[in-house]
């Protein structure tokens, strides 16, 4: 029988396969965590799903999507996937997969609200060394926009809840 050490060890190792995008070592840790969906959660409500978008890994996200995991799976933050996706590919595919691309968090806020958040601070704060990260974040905005709009979400030139406070 697995030790609390041992658990401790092979969610180690979960989160660091996650991360990579190691389909065949997520699913051999899932197992022998004894779970029976994919949605095995950390401390945080951080799933496996969550990890693979976050770090682009398409081809884990499909699979773990095609063996159950729920694209609507919140943490303790009250973020889905859409929350935690970092690319517009992972995006589509969860948008494909029924993911709810208005789904908001605890505090009240869309993926699309905090990522346009996001995208203002970089360009107000116009670091030169951030220019990636404000290129790759613009492409998740406008893959965001495009799949809401796609759905006959609401009029995207309205501000999201809550920027009306923050003077945007």
């Amino acid at each position: 029988m697995a030790t609390d050490e041992d658990e401790d060890e092979i969610e180690d190792d979960l989160w660091n396969a996650a991360t990579e995008g190691a389909l065949d070592r997520v699913a051999r840790f899932l197992e022998k965590l004894g779970a029976t969906t994919p949605d095995f959660a950390d401390e945080f409500g951080f799933t496996p799903l969550m990890a693979a978008v976050q770090y682009g890994h398409v081809e884990l996200a499909r699979a773990l999507l095609d063996r159950g995991a729920d694209p609507n799976f919140r943490d303790v933050e009250g973020q889905t996937s859409v929350h935690h996706c970092d690319t517009p590919e992972c995006l589509r595919l969860l948008a494909e997969r029924g993911a709810d691309l208005e789904a908001a968090d605890d505090d009240g806020l869309t993926a699309l609200a905090t990522r346009r958040g996001e995208l203002r601070d970089l360009e107000r704060d116009g670091a030169s060394d951030d220019e990636e990260e404000r290129a790759s974040v613009a492409k998740l905005v406008k893959a965001l926009e495009a799949a809401l709009g796609a759905r006959g979400g609401l009029p995207l030139h309205q501000p999201p809840p809550g920027d009306e406070e923050r003077g945007a």
